[in-house]
């Protein structure tokens, strides 16, 4: 975790440049490829072919643990530093029981945005001086599976998310 203070805008900025890039070393891009500018697809319903094919090719027990392996870093790195990215890896994470190529794919997008994105930072505070507020959000059976999600964050001066959270409820 790096931290880095500037007193004139009121800010503690965290960050993870050191992680980030030990996954960067972990995960290359395949040849030809691009860092995503988003941690998910815009529209979840434009699913190519190919994809679905990938929704039916399961993976093998080297590629759970592997695909394992990439929640865990990416799940550390949101819920510490990177609350922007936290609702597409909960959302690629929740079909981890029976994982697919598919479901690799998504973890391999939010992983490859963080990355990307390696030069983004949280700031704490701000400004505005230390005001503590929150947000709430939920959507109700949009998923195929027809759970609900709910998120909440909290923001601690006139920088992003402090903390954040989501969670898929039953019905």
């Amino acid at each position: 975790m790096y931290l880095q203070r500037d007193r004139e805008l009121r800010c503690i900025w965290l960050s993870q440049p050191k992680f980030l890039q030990d996954m960067k070393d972990k995960l290359p891009l395949q040849d030809g490829d691009v860092y995503p500018s988003t941690p998910m697809v815009v529209k979840a319903n434009s699913q190519t072919k190919a994809d679905i094919a990938l929704q039916k090719q399961p993976l093998t027990a080297a590629e759970i643990t592997d695909l394992q392996m990439i929640f865990g870093d990416t799940t550390w790195v949101t819920a510490c530093t990177r609350p922007d990215a936290l609702f597409a890896n909960n959302m690629a994470a929740r079909h981890s029981s029976q994982p697919t190529q598919y479901d690799m794919k998504r973890a391999l997008r939010v992983a490859h945005y963080l990355i990307g994105t390696m030069d983004l930072r949280l700031c704490i505070g701000g400004k505005g001086g230390v005001r503590m507020f929150a947000t709430v959000d939920s959507s109700y059976a949009t998923h195929d599976d027809l759970k609900s999600h709910s998120m909440w964050t909290l923001h601690i001066g006139t920088g992003g998310a402090f903390v954040a959270r989501t969670k898929k409820q039953s019905i």
